[in-house]
């Protein structure tokens, strides 16, 4: 008898063996309908259904007439916090510019702070959409319906989907993306910033329209 390798055959659902598992071409047969496939398409394809059976706290699914939409918003706890602190950063620094008789800055600095507000805001308190249709997906940056769109294509024969590491040049940290390869050697990025379980939803969530 062989072993499982707790792998269902992706063309009639048969559990498949790991005698029949060839590593060194990446193929494994079904015995139940002589069919076989890649085996680490298959393991792929069983993480990222067990991935989407959970759907992340901050992560938002649904349906619409534009295909399937994933909406990641950043805690807004954290984002009401974050306000506050640059509200009353701004607070203090008219009043110790007035304590200096220094009106005439009081303006310029209300307006500076009146800016970082809002670009504070719009990070904080923005959104990132992901909408997934039959060969293209589109991402949604910005805060309600004002923000950047950028589409992409998405076919099962041309795109790879995988996280890449770049070295953040302020803090020399690690930060994790999302890249789909798009025809012609270009590259679609996106996740910077997104916990890792977001990360890994949308990735799943991709190949999953992909196939």
């Amino acid at each position: 008898m062989t072993a499982p390798v707790d792998l269902p055959c992706p063309k009639c659902g048969a559990p498949l063996s790991s005698e029949d598992v060839n590593m060194a071409t990446d193929m494994v047969l079904c015995r139940s309908c002589r069919q076989t496939s890649r085996y680490s398409e298959t393991a792929q394809n069983m993480r990222d259904e067990e991935v989407l059976q959970t759907v992340p706290r901050s992560v938002q699914v649904q349906k619409t007439a534009r295909g399937q939409e994933i909406t990641w918003r950043k805690s807004r706890v954290l984002a009401l916090i974050v306000l506050v602190m640059v509200l009353m950063g701004s607070v203090v620094n008219v009043v110790v510019l007035r304590d200096l008789m220094l009106d005439w800055l009081v303006a310029g600095i209300i307006a500076v702070d009146f800016i970082v507000f809002f670009i504070v805001a719009f990070v904080m308190l923005g959104r990132v959409t992901l909408t997934l249709q039959a060969g293209s997906g589109e991402l949604f940056r910005g805060l309600g319906s004002f923000g950047l769109r950028k589409q992409f294509r998405l076919d099962g024969d041309t795109m790879i989907f995988s996280v890449e590491r770049c070295s953040t040049s302020k803090s020399g940290g690690i930060a994790h993306i999302i890249v789909v390869k798009q025809p012609e050697g270009r590259q679609f990025e996106f996740g910077r910033g997104m916990p890792d379980d977001v990360r890994q939803y949308m990735m799943a969530a991709l190949r999953r329209m992909m196939g």
